[in-house]
């Protein structure tokens, strides 16, 4: 299971990497007429709602080049999210972010590269501004639903540690109440672990010769009360 749940996520960044690799192979007029289209419908969508006075073609004209570079941003932002998972379960998650951040770079000049021999396209250096401006986007919302996932982990563990301190708190006050020396400071060492913040349960202690003693004298004690009652 942790083999699997280790490697799992790099199937799909390697589908999304060859996804990346063949958009970047079309031909300049096939990436244009497709970005072309999701500009066109976008203009029809605001011209009908919020801007009925600008007319479809110049909204077009203003819409398409940010559907491009919103194109660029969106694959490796996409790109990045799947690394970082990828990485995720088989290292920290600090020294996983900059291993995705170097692979998306790398990925980013690669594809631009790759450009430069395609008909009707060529390798920018903006564009992979644009690429990495995607990437520390998905870094700031990975980076927030990290640090407040793990935030709620903490106080949840503190909160067992703290309802296991007050259980064990408890049954120090009732071996008080019985007597129970021996017991009741081994249960308060228990306590003090949880209190230090150990995250695993505290072990029982092993019973030790006085502890034997004790037992032993308490047993003679009782059988030694309950004869004399007899013989009354």
């Amino acid at each position: 299971m942790k083999a699997f749940r280790r490697f799992f996520w790099f199937v799909p960044t390697v589908l999304w990497m060859v996804l990346i690799f063949h958009l970047s192979g079309q031909e300049g007029t096939a990436s244009a007429g497709l970005s072309y289209k999701v500009a066109e419908k976008t203009a029809v969508i605001l011209h009908e709602t919020v801007l009925p006075d600008r007319s479809t073609d110049e909204l077009i004209t203003l819409i398409h080049p940010g559907v491009r570079k919103g194109a660029h941003m969106t694959e490796y932002a996409v790109l990045y999210t799947l690394l970082f998972l990828s990485f995720f379960f088989s290292t920290l998650a600090t020294r996983s972010a900059a291993i995705s951040i170097v692979v998306s770079f790398l990925y980013a000049c690669l594809d631009e590269f790759h450009q430069s021999f395609v008909a009707g396209r060529s390798g920018n250096a903006m564009d992979v501004c644009v690429d990495m401006t995607g990437v520390l986007i998905a870094v700031a919302i990975i980076l927030f639903i990290y640090s407040t996932w793990q935030g709620w982990h903490l106080e949840r563990e503190e909160t067992r540690r703290e309802r296991l301190a007050s259980e064990t708190e408890e049954r120090v006050k009732q071996a008080r109440i019985e007597g129970a020396h021996l017991e009741r400071e081994r249960l308060r060492r228990e306590a003090m672990k949880y209190r230090s913040g150990s995250s695993k349960e505290a072990e029982p202690d092993r019973d030790t010769d006085a502890e034997r003693t004790y037992v032993r004298r308490k047993n003679h004690d009782k059988r030694f009360k309950k004869r004399r009652e007899n013989s009354l």
